[in-house]
């Protein structure tokens, strides 16, 4: 019996503790401020605020989220702070989630502002603060909201794959998008949907962008295992197995390079007649050596 109360007041200490490292605004943080709600929730019960579009955050690995609801000069801000399973996780459901809004690099690499909504990605948080005015007003103290949660956390940023830190395609980062199962594809980048209709157990980094109005895509995925490459390949026609380093296809106005990297498959497939696609190609050719 004594073991059994000991258990439960350490495993009610440790959630305790595990809620007390969630950021969260408090009264003090934005003078004037009157809180209208705090609500948290866990798992499936996600279905109760999003339903229709938890299944996306589930797929991702979703853990919690703490909403909180306040005004403050006469403008009323939701505050939704997801707790994602790892910073790949939340940077993936931020990078499928922005759409039409300007970086604010003043605030963190990771964020998107307009006039309604400010959203952020910090560590395992991705964050969200809308607001029911979007004027200046609304948008400055957004920012400012954004700011305040950013400093109750810890967490590290996300270690983007070097590939994208490279100068060729740095100034792209906007473009950048994480995958994870059908279901991100679905919703951030529908264009692939074919190639992995027959696959399963996969994420992806993918890189869409234009050089002098010609098209260029660069990818990292990862499978869940080589049957799950198969499939892949097969929808793109490539005869290339998990032995091989590296190889470039050349069809009609199209170059296809693929290597392994690490324990993914790295992907560039653009307009050959770029005037500078073998640039892009080594720097494929080089994580496949």
């Amino acid at each position: 019996m004594r073991n059994r109360i000991f258990i439960f007041i350490v495993l009610l200490c440790t959630g305790v503790l595990a809620e007390a490292e969630f950021p969260r605004l408090e009264v003090k943080d934005l003078p004037g401020s009157v809180f209208t709600r705090e609500q948290t929730f866990n798992g499936e019960s996600l279905w109760g605020y999003i339903d229709g579009g938890a299944d996306l955050y589930l797929e991702y690995g979703f853990t919690s989220l703490l909403v909180q609801e306040l005004d403050l000069n006469q403008i009323h801000y939701t505050v939704n702070i997801y707790r994602m399973k790892d910073s790949a996780s939340a940077f993936g459901i931020f990078s499928i989630s922005r759409y039409k809004c300007n970086k604010v690099d003043s605030i963190s690499e990771f964020s998107c502002i307009s006039n309604f909504q400010f959203q952020v990605v910090k560590g395992n948080y991705y964050i969200q603060i809308i607001n029911n005015k979007g004027n200046k007003a609304a948008k400055d103290e957004s920012k400012k909201i954004a700011s305040v949660l950013l400093t109750k956390t810890a967490d590290k940023d996300i270690a983007i794959p070097g590939i994208f830190r490279n100068k060729l395609v740095a100034g792209e980062s906007e473009q950048l998008k994480y995958i994870n199962g059908i279901l991100g594809l679905q919703n951030g980048y529908p264009d692939w949907i074919d190639r992995f209709s027959d696959t399963s157990g996969f994420s992806l980094y993918i890189l869409p962008f234009e050089v002098d109005g010609k098209s260029l895509i660069i990818s990292l995925i990862k499978f869940s295992g080589e049957d799950q490459l198969k499939e892949f390949l097969k929808q793109l026609k490539i005869d290339y197995s998990i032995e091989d380093k590296f190889k470039l296809y050349k069809a009609e106005n199209k170059t296809i390079t693929i290597a392994k990297c690490g324990d993914s498959v790295l992907l560039l497939e653009g307009d050959s007649t770029l005037n500078n696609i073998d640039a892009y190609v080594e720097l494929v050719k080089v994580c496949g050596q």
